[in-house]
């Protein structure tokens, strides 16, 4: 049997007695030259079909004996003819023996076919395995491009990242050199006709202009960048940027005498001293620190110190100062960023 004929057996309405029927007595008899089950070399009847499905039964048995009867070897033969398992042959006389063709199964007339098909089939799963293979090389040969040139597009565009990056690194550090320089620097020229404030801008620019890097916020880490977070440390200083800071917030620092300088190296001495011992764990960047500065202790000494002079800083009728206007001790309320701002 050939897998044709199998498929058909795979019918579920097919029932057992019909395959029996047929590889039985139909397909073990047929003719392979013509496909014909019948002929004069094998005869077939019901007889025939009768002997074969009928089943016998052992002493003490309790089924009862199978012996079919004519009508259902009918109906187990229209069962094959449904499925096309079998053909019947017309009988010119009633009397005429039954021949049956059998075109699921494979004989001289339908070999030749079956074998073309088999070689066409085989043929075409070459051909379709070679072109496959082609196309998958040409895919392939597709991808690799592909890949070539998203790499190579992929290292210009790394390339063209690092140049900026270098570029940004190099303005980071000329501008940081260029920000380097002192406060004095940027300020005289506006005031170079008064000696006097001059001198207190360059005393002032000693004290507190000095670069960023002169005053690291970490000891052990000189070079962190100015957003770091940092606990307040005996060394602290402001920046360059701390007199446009001050301005920014309501003082200007470009007025300030030697002695009120001094006043404010004062003021800074106590405010990183309240700072580290107050709250040492308290991390700020260094232009937080600096408004803390500015908006506590510095600007209520400031203020202080203006008061006096106006209040008590000159003698009745004289126009001259009596001394140097000492406001009192600082005190924890001076270092209270919400009572002062």
């Amino acid at each position: 049997m050939n897998r044709r004929e199998y498929e058909a057996f795979e019918d579920e309405y097919l029932t057992h007695e019909a395959r029996t029927l047929y590889v039985l007595c139909l397909r073990r008899h047929m003719d392979y030259k013509t496909g014909l089950v019948g002929t004069a070399k094998r005869r077939v009847d019901m007889k025939h079909f009768m002997e074969y499905l009928s089943i016998s039964r052992p002493r003490g048995s309790t089924k009862d004996p199978f012996n079919p009867k004519p009508k259902m070897i009918r109906g187990y033969l229209a069962e094959l003819e449904r499925v096309g398992l079998i053909e019947r042959m017309p009988k010119p006389f009633k009397m005429d023996y039954m021949v049956f063709r059998l075109p699921l199964a494979t004989s001289d007339l339908n070999r030749p076919n079956e074998e073309g098909q088999r070689k066409g089939k085989e043929e075409g799963q070459e051909q379709g395995q070679e072109e496959g293979q082609e196309e998958g090389r040409e895919e392939g040969q597709a991808e690799t491009l592909i890949k070539q040139r998203i790499e190579s597009y992929e290292g210009q565009e790394e390339g063209q990242e690092q140049r900026q990056e270098q570029g940004q690194e190099e303005g980071q550090r000329k501008g940081k050199e260029e920000g380097h320089t002192s406060v004095s620097s940027v300020i005289n020229t506006s005031h170079t006709h008064n000696a006097r404030e001059a001198e207190s801008l360059a005393s002032f620019d000693q004290r507190f202009g000095g670069s960023v890097d002169a005053h690291p916020v970490n000891q052990s880490q000189p070079d962190l960048p100015a957003s770091r977070k940092f606990a307040m440390y005996s060394d602290w200083q402001p920046d360059h940027t701390f007199t446009d800071q001050a301005k920014t917030l309501g003082l200007d620092l470009t007025t300030l005498d030697s002695e009120q300088g001094e006043r404010i190296e004062q003021a800074l001495v106590e405010f990183r001293t309240y700072r580290m011992e107050s709250n040492p764990s308290e991390i700020n960047t260094q232009r937080l620190w600096q408004q803390k500065f500015i908006q506590t202790s510095l600007k209520r000494e400031l203020e202080q110190q203006r008061g006096n002079a106006h209040g008590n800083g000159h003698r009745k009728g004289s126009g001259q100062h009596s001394g140097s206007a000492m406001s009192r001790p600082f005190t924890e309320a001076d270092f209270d960023l919400d009572a002062t701002w």
